[in-house]
């Protein structure tokens, strides 16, 4: 009888502590430094009738992050790049000029470097507003427009994508991730974040707590992509032929359960695009040209000591 009342409190216990909620969000400090280290790897393959090309590139950064105020759910932070790499990667024809362009005298690296620009973030990860981010978008689009010939700008479209709105949604796609409410160990939940503008695409991801320990949250992501065909850049694809779009996002992430801080995390996303189009010479003869698109993202991050 005295096993079977022990056994009963032994199952009565595991089941009390299985089903202990954590709240997971951001609680930085007043006055702390935290720092995020991201390497994004991306690589392209196009597919044609006649023969198929990769390319692809890897940047590599290292910001900053100073909790000027700390109240009622915000922080108030000031960032800045700390390193920045970028190497690029394929066959094509003009890789070297763009190598040239990004490699001559360190230049851009050096002008990321003296960048910094502030934000307000919520305990859920939400960014609400970011500032002193004008100068930051000027700086960046008046370098490049002093090396690309005037020819070479629109084909680039480099300085297309720096302006705020771009970045604060490119900002909660991955810091926006934290449920609105407490979770147990096995509990699920659903996050959207849209990105407008050149490339219209939502996410919307799933997260699951996975395990807790007694320093970290341990979570797994996986997500579906969906693409807006009346965004500019799919648009004027779908002008030249019929395009299907399609891709997903999954990927695991580790958090600091007294900050909230990112520690690590590994993610990947993909994007389809398959296009059915007619070639000049062609005859009525359709053809497939696919390009597929794999993003491999890694993040590690800390207080700063």
């Amino acid at each position: 009888m005295r096993i079977f009342l022990f056994l009963c409190l032994l199952v009565l216990l595991f089941s009390c502590t299985s089903r202990e909620e954590f709240v997971i969000e951001l609680n930085l400090q007043k006055g702390e430094s935290y720092w995020q280290e991201t390497i994004n790897s991306n690589l392209v393959t196009t597919k044609m009738p006649t023969f198929t090309n990769e390319s692809g590139s890897e940047q590599k950064t290292r910001i900053n992050f100073s909790v000027d105020e700390s109240a009622e759910g915000l922080f108030h932070v000031t960032a800045f790049f700390e390193e920045v790499e970028i190497k690029l990667m394929g066959e094509a024809e003009h890789l070297e000029e763009m190598e040239e362009l990004f490699e001559k005298t360190s230049e851009f690296q050096e002008l990321l470097r003296e960048i910094n620009f502030g934000f307000t973030i919520s305990s859920k990860g939400k960014i609400i507003e970011i500032r002193d981010f004008d100068s930051v978008v000027q700086g960046l689009d008046d370098y490049f427009k002093s090396l690309l010939p005037a020819e070479q700008l629109p084909a680039a479209k480099l300085y297309g994508f720096l302006d705020e709105s771009f970045f604060l949604e490119a900002m909660n796609i991955s810091m926006a991730f934290y449920p609105d409410a407490p979770k147990r160990i096995g509990d699920s939940w659903s996050k959207e974040t849209t990105m407008e503008g050149m490339l219209n695409m939502t996410i919307n991801s799933d997260y699951t707590l996975k395990k807790v320990d007694e320093s970290y949250f341990y979570i797994d992501v996986a997500g579906k992509v969906d693409f807006d065909l009346e965004g500019s850049f799919f648009k004027m694809l779908n002008e030249m032929g019929n395009v299907e779009l399609s891709g997903e996002v999954f990927g695991s992430m580790k958090v600091e359960r007294s900050s909230g801080w990112v520690i690590d995390s590994e993610m990947t996303q993909t994007g389809d695009i398959v296009m059915l189009m007619e070639f000049p010479g062609g005859g009525e003869e359709v053809n497939e040209v696919r390009t597929l698109n794999s993003m491999k993202s890694k993040v590690k991050g800390g207080l700063v000591k």
